[in-house]
């Protein structure tokens, strides 16, 4: 019921219940060039964001082949305020982190196991308030 009023209030002021309903949702792919698992999940990634379309997932790839890239990739996430999530992750690889872009914490986690249908199912509930 209060869900109901404050859809109402929103629509009242002009703002739309989808804009109301959704968060912005980035994925953070930790990946390296010799991991199978990420050999497995990149095409379920792509077909998220088909080309010629609005992208789906924004998705920031965090490399951890090696030292010098991992730490490359450190410090990027670093300077978009991302640091302390990749610090945190960084121990594995063949794995995306769902992560609201606004508060920075982790959603969901989608492995190369998961059909791209489940991810697709992960992303929506992520988006959801």
């Amino acid at each position: 019921m209060r869900r109901l009023w404050i859809m109402i209030w929103l629509a009242l002021w002009g703002v739309g219940v989808a804009q109301a309903e959704s968060r912005q949702v980035e994925g953070i792919l930790f990946y390296a060039d010799w991991c199978s698992a990420c050999k497995k999940l990149a095409p379920k990634l792509e077909a998220l964001n088909q080309p010629g379309q609005t992208p789906t997932l924004v998705i920031t790839r965090v490399d951890l082949t090696n030292a010098t890239r991992r730490q490359a990739s450190l410090q990027a996430m670093q300077a978009r305020g991302l640091g302390a999530i990749v610090q945190r992750y960084a121990h594995a690889t063949g794995y995306m982190l769902l992560v609201d872009r606004d508060s920075q914490t982790v959603l969901d986690r989608v492995l190369s196991y998961h059909s791209p249908a489940q991810i697709r199912a992960k992303l929506e509930r992520a988006r959801q308030l």
